[in-house]
C-alpha cells in the first residue's frame, strides 16, 4: 500500500541536486557508504519506475521514514504500509 504526501522534508530535494545524489543513504548501516551507494542506484535504475508513481523506483527501501510527532515537520512523500509477498507452496 503506497501513500503519497507532498515532500515534506526541508532541503533534501535541494541537497540531492547540489551534489548530484541519486539516492540518500540511510545512516545506521554497517557498510561503507561508496559500497552501500552504488549497490542502490543499482538496484533502483534494475527495478525501474514505479508503474503508479513514477516518480519513485519499485522498490522497498530497507528502513522506511514514517512520521513522528517529535519531529512535526518531517513526513515521508511514499509510505509501504504492510507488503505481502505471496506464500511458499509444496508443488503437486
Amino acid at each position: 500500500m503506497w501513500f503519497l504526501m507532498p515532500p515534506q522534508i526541508p532541503g533534501l530535494k535541494k541537497y540531492a541536486q547540489q551534489t548530484g545524489m541519486e539516492v540518500i543513504l540511510n545512516g545506521n548501516t554497517l557498510e561503507g557508504g561508496l559500497d552501500q551507494y552504488i549497490s542502490m542506484v543499482v538496484e533502483k535504475t534494475i527495478a525501474g519506475n514505479h508503474p503508479l508513481y513514477t516518480d519513485f523506483p519499485n522498490m522497498a527501501n530497507s528502513s522506511e521514514l514514517t512520521s513522528y510527532w517529535g519531529f512535526p515537520g518531517y513526513r515521508p512523500t511514499v509510505t509501504y504500509g504492510d507488503l505481502s509477498f505471496g506464500a511458499v507452496h509444496k508443488k503437486k
